[in-house]
């Protein structure tokens, strides 16, 4: 796990649980009074947000179901606030919604494939240092892997 996307993922977390028992207690005035839709835009913003620093925390782990491959960051995220949303069901000052939890949904899967294109990128900045780190150490230059034309100095 990458120490820096951990602690960025725990914070994010404890600032979300936070927001989440605010609006539970109704400690905080529904944003829809002031962003048309934005009750939706910050299901998917902030489920997504968090999914993408823990994928990018825990950059290569997937859990496979049948055929299927998920990054775990991803299924963390989405099911505890899957099972968040199912607890409004009970709570008077919050409302259950099956927009809200595909919201939440579509902000893991935005994530999951964010996080998979930043990962695929740093493996090939990785992979690039390596062979440049080894031909510096072999005293090969990459022009040197060609023949020189002759009449050329």
């Amino acid at each position: 796990m990458s120490l820096r996307f951990g602690l960025a993922t725990l914070l994010a977390g404890v600032l979300l649980i936070a927001l989440i028992a605010a609006a539970n207690f109704a400690l905080i005035p529904p944003i829809q009074d002031y962003i048309p839709a934005g009750d939706k835009l910050m299901h998917f913003l902030l489920m997504g947000g968090l999914a993408l620093l823990a994928n990018l925390a825990w950059h290569r782990h997937t859990v496979s179901v049948g055929a299927v491959s998920f990054m775990a960051g991803s299924l963390v995220v989405g099911v505890l606030f899957s099972c968040e949303e199912v607890t409004q069901i009970w709570l008077e000052s919050r409302t259950f919604s099956w927009l809200d939890l595909a919201m939440n949904w579509l902000g893991v899967v935005a994530a999951s494939l964010v996080a998979m294109r930043l990962i695929q990128r740093a493996r090939g900045q990785r992979r690039a240092a390596v062979r440049q780190r080894r031909s510096l150490a072999t005293g090969r230059s990459r022009s040197s892997h060609f023949p020189r034309a002759h009449g050329q100095a």
